[in-house]
């Protein structure tokens, strides 16, 4: 999210400006409730902050973390305040370790989390702090509380209102798109999801090819066919993505393609009339196919991409085109950052916690979440 310029809108009282923010609280250890209301007294007794609304509170599984949790309460509050982010963050933390929160395992039980979803529509990236808060876009148990008490607050990433991403959420079937460099293994990564959650696969059977994959190291292709395979190739996962959603329709469906990187790839391997014809016919029809509810971006820096590639081909002879693992992780990543993208979760690939944070995410969006 780093580069992009933050749009405040302020409420002016006096010569002071008051920033709205969004808040999401949870508890599921002691007395839950009780907790969660003290910290909302205790939120609203700085002389720099009210509390506007506070949604009630929702009962939800655990997420991610160790098993056998008790059940949350989750909810969410819309403040006015004074306080810059940082000095907002500051105020929750210290709230919550007089509260009794410890440092502990990640996502293990606690008796109170204050999370800053939304600060106006400021973008932050920080090692101390993210706005908006990075995993927002794809919880049920955040974003149902949030449209409570904030239905029309804009993700400023996104462009999309609370509601939307909710109703986002929502729409079945719940389809995963998974997107990133050459050599993140995404097919792989399908095959593990649908047996770890009984997901559904969209793939293409036939592993077909875009033009441009000659620039990792193949014989270049005639380019008079270059636009006719790579719209053969849109159209073809399209019908995929189409029958995925008249057969799933209660299911996850997980796809080891990502519609939009087509236009990354296409910009690389196509002239740029050929390109502009490309993008027409894009927009014509990807956008009448199934939405992503979430796209899950693996990222691989290009050194790693070409260890990754040169070892599944095994070949001495085999050459990889650095300039071409540069530009196209570039292009990927540029389509994540655009608003129609959607909620997208940034993975590092070589990370320890990918696979947890990969549970995680697709725990938060199966049906069946909310603790009964």
């Amino acid at each position: 999210m780093a580069g992009r310029a933050g749009l405040c809108h302020l409420f002016y009282f006096g010569d002071l400006s008051v920033g709205s923010c969004l808040l999401a609280l949870g508890s599921n250890l002691g007395n839950r409730e009780e907790l969660l209301q003290t910290a909302v007294r205790r939120l609203n007794s700085h002389q720099e902050l009210e509390i506007i609304s506070c949604s009630p509170w929702h009962q939800t599984q655990p997420i991610g973390g160790p098993a056998n949790q008790p059940l949350f309460l989750n909810g969410a509050l819309l403040v006015k305040t004074r306080l810059t982010p940082f000095q907002l963050l500051e105020w929750t933390q210290q709230i919550e370790v007089e509260l009794g929160k410890v440092s502990t395992q990640r996502w293990a039980a606690r008796r109170l989390d204050i999370d800053l979803l939304l600060y106006d529509e400021l973008i932050i990236d920080t090692p101390k702090l993210v706005l908006p808060h990075p995993r927002m876009g794809y919880r049920r148990f955040v974003l149902e509380p949030a449209a409570e008490v904030s239905p029309e607050m804009i993700h400023p990433v996104t462009g999309r209102t609370i509601a939307r991403l909710l109703k986002n959420l929502l729409r079945r079937p719940i389809y995963v798109a998974l997107a990133g460099p050459v050599g993140t293994h995404k097919s792989a990564l399908a095959q593990k999801l649908k047996n770890r959650f009984s997901c559904q696969v969209a793939a293409d059977s036939q592993q077909r090819r875009s033009s441009c994959d000659w620039l990792v190291g193949d014989t270049a292709p005639d380019h008079d066919l270059a636009l006719q395979n790579e719209l053969s190739l849109l159209q073809t996962r399209i019908s995929i993505l189409d029958r995925s959603r008249r057969e799933n329709s209660s299911a996850i469906v997980v796809s080891d393609f990502w519609l939009n990187q087509s236009l990354a790839y296409a910009a690389l391997c196509l002239s740029k009339s050929d390109f502009l014809k490309f993008q027409a016919t894009w927009h014509e029809t990807a956008v009448q196919t199934l939405p992503s509810t979430l796209v899950l971006f693996l990222d691989l820096q290009p050194s790693d991409s070409r260890r990754r590639i040169q070892q599944k081909v095994a070949d001495p002879e085999f050459k990889v085109s650095d300039k071409w693992l540069t530009d196209l992780r570039q292009a990927l990543v540029a389509q994540t950052r655009l608003p129609e993208a959607g909620p997208v979760l940034h993975l590092d690939v070589e990370s320890s916690t990918t696979n947890s944070e990969i549970n995680a995410a697709i725990q938060a969006l199966a049906p069946g979440n909310p603790g009964k």
